[in-house]
């Protein structure tokens, strides 16, 4: 409003070519360091433009800042060398608190340590999020330059660094030092993956006949944050009056930077497939005692068991729309062909000799079946818990001397009595369907050729290839030679992989033994309290 009570709206810029008693009330005609809005956004109204102040000294050039609460931003510097990630506080400016270091990592790279990596080319975007301990998780991508990382800023929750652990007299302390542990920021983190063996237990216990297998996933305050990274062997235990006992479940190899893990048991009894999350358990717990399931314990999905997730490493970049985090850009693990190198590992069968009373008293070493034909394929798995597409293993080549007439005689083989009882090779089998004809890159020699699998053998080979004699049963096992560490599409050692697994195809709908001895293959043995003699198949 001006002296002569004329409103002023000042909205059509700046003109200084007409005199004051003809210059509309929307111009202006002169102003020095002028917008014309208010600080606040307001518009048709004229203000001095705000004046550029150094709030912060920040140790490197700024490549990325992202909003917690208030007036606090996490700062991501770097130099292209070393790089940092800080608290900034605007409404401190000037005090000498107003920006506070969260990660240097100039001492892990001085140690030959790997580093934050920032670089100034490389803009980083992400979001933040307000945690139930008053911290802030902060997640963000640097254009795929390196893996997705996050971050929490509650004192509650220190910093990933590596750490300096001394035991005395049973008591481990360790303390954290100087040089950033970067593994510890992914987004998915790198799993140190269990080792579990479940085996009955002598002691008491409610468990109903049938066969029980544990499964084990990370899990923070509670709640599951993996997917179920192991599953253990089958343990089987059976009394007459169907209340069987309790099995014991020892656990090795955890990774103990998760405080927590689920643990599931799989049973089947009665002919019911169920699982029961038992409960959540510490990390360092070691053994394990199962005595029974209680049926009020909550189910879980069986699909769920061995369901499997991508990880996702890296993005081009991470936004917050509407509370919901979004990773733009993601980048999946590259498929790698291991056929060709799966095609040259070899199978062998293995028969080994336990006491009568083995599967009696809990043994869970359980044999292929004699005669029968098996597929196998492996998968390999990565530090981050998931695992790679599964590559089959081929049967032996036929060998015109000892494979004629295949199709009606087992045309395995022993080779050698040093192992356990024995081994050797397994018969040849093939089938009438054929290896994809337009993939020679993937299946080499085999492309176009008949499958095979692999063909247990049978007593007709020799007379040591028996389930049970002389009081000992006679487990027959498989055991493979000739694999290889997998190579990417460049042909490099992938490095990322720690380990791989064996699988076995269904033979459900595909039994090439239908009976299992109830008629042919009968064992005797006699009751000790009585005169009776009981007969059971020759197959455990």
């Amino acid at each position: 409003m001006s002296e002569q009570g004329i409103k002023h709206t000042f909205t059509k810029g700046l003109n200084k070519d007409l005199v004051n008693y003809l210059k509309p009330t929307e111009n202006w005609s002169m102003a020095k360091n002028l917008i014309n809005q208010t600080q606040l956004g307001e518009q048709g109204v004229l203000s001095t433009e705000s004046a550029n102040l150094e709030c912060i000294k920040l140790p490197y050039t700024m490549i990325g800042a992202i909003p917690l609460d208030g007036s606090q931003w996490v700062v991501f510097t770097t130099d292209n060398v070393t790089s940092e990630i800080g608290i900034a506080d605007i409404d401190k400016c000037g005090l000498p608190d107003n920006y506070v270091t969260l990660i240097n990592d100039q001492a892990a790279r001085t140690a030959g340590l790997p580093g934050l990596n920032f670089n100034q080319d490389n803009l980083i975007t992400g979001a933040s999020r307000r945690n139930f301990d008053c911290g802030f998780s902060v997640y963000w991508s640097d254009g795929a330059r390196n893996p997705d990382r996050l971050i929490d800023t509650s004192s509650q929750n220190p910093n990933p660094w590596v750490q300096d652990c001394t035991t005395v007299a049973g008591c481990t302390t360790c303390t954290n030092t100087d040089k950033v542990d970067v593994d510890m920021l992914r987004i998915a983190p790198k799993l140190v993956i269990p080792c579990v063996t479940l085996n009955k237990s002598t002691g008491s216990g409610t468990l109903l006949n049938g066969t029980y297998q544990v499964a084990i996933a990370y899990a923070t305050n509670g709640i599951k944050v993996t997917d179920y990274l192991v599953v253990s062997n089958a343990q089987s235990i059976f009394s007459h009056n169907n209340i069987a006992g309790a099995v014991t479940l020892t656990i090795s190899n955890t990774d103990t930077r998760f405080d927590e893990m689920q643990v599931t048991v799989v049973s089947f009894t009665n002919g019911q497939l169920v699982a029961k999350v038992l409960g959540i358990f510490d990390t360092r717990e070691t053994t394990i005692y199962i005595s029974q399931v209680d049926q009020t314990l909550r189910t879980e999905d069986i699909a769920l068991i061995p369901l499997q997730s991508i990880a996702i490493e890296k993005s081009d970049s991470i936004w917050n729309v509407n509370n919901y985090l979004l990773r733009n850009g993601i980048y999946e693990r590259p498929d790698f062909n291991y056929q060709p190198q799966a095609n040259n590992i070899t199978t062998e069968w293995v028969l080994t000799s336990e006491d009568e009373e083995y599967y009696r008293l809990g043994g869970n070493h359980y044999s292929y079946m004699q005669d029968e034909v098996y597929c196998f394929f492996i998968r390999f798995i990565y530090d981050t818990g998931d695992k790679s597409a599964s590559y089959h293993i081929p049967g032996r080549a036929y060998d015109a001397a000892i494979d004629g007439g295949w199709q009606t005689k087992n045309t395995a083989q022993v080779d050698s009595y040093s192992i356990g009882l024995a081994s050797g090779r397994m018969g040849y089998w093939e089938s009438t369907d054929i290896y994809p004809a337009d993939k020679p890159d993937t299946y080499g020699v085999l492309c176009g050729q008949p499958i095979r699998h692999h063909r247990f053998p049978d007593p007709s080979i020799s007379n040591v290839v028996t389930h049970f004699e002389d009081g000992k049963v006679r487990p027959m096992g498989v055991r493979f030679t000739g694999i290889t560490r997998p190579l990417d599409n460049n042909g490099n050692v992938i490095t990322n992989i720690v380990g791989y697994e064996f699988l076995r195809g269904s033979r459900e709908g595909q039994k090439s033994i239908l009976a299992k001895g109830m008629v042919n293959n009968m064992c005797a043995v006699p009751l000790p309290t009585t005169n009776e003699t009981i007969l059971f198949q020759n197959y455990p």
